[in-house]
């Protein structure tokens, strides 16, 4: 006799971060720029690369997904502060 149970089947959403472009901070200097990356509830951030206008990150992330459509994927930049808080350079919203 054979019993079958439900698997719970879960994949990963992958998002791959290469670089960046002729970022600059409130300063119109360079900066030390990082993204947060959410999908969902979930967010997960980048590496800060110092001093630059041209992050290059060559970095993966990985959200768990449950087979549910995502609402959207959110990509925020930061320039890092040392002495207060970062600062909010951009946001984009992609459907997922």
């Amino acid at each position: 006799m054979r019993t079958a149970f439900p698997v719970q089947m879960t994949s990963c959403f992958r998002v791959r971060l290469i670089e960046g472009n002729n970022i600059y901070g409130d300063d119109n200097r360079p900066c030390d720029p990082y993204i947060k990356i959410s999908l969902d509830a979930e967010t997960q951030r980048s590496a800060v690369v110092r001093e630059t206008s041209n992050p290059k990150w060559d970095e993966e992330f990985q959200f768990p997904y449950n087979g549910d459509r995502a609402t959207s994927l959110r990509l925020e930049l930061f320039d890092s502060d040392n002495f207060g808080s970062d600062i909010l350079l951009g946001s984009q919203k992609i459907p997922a």
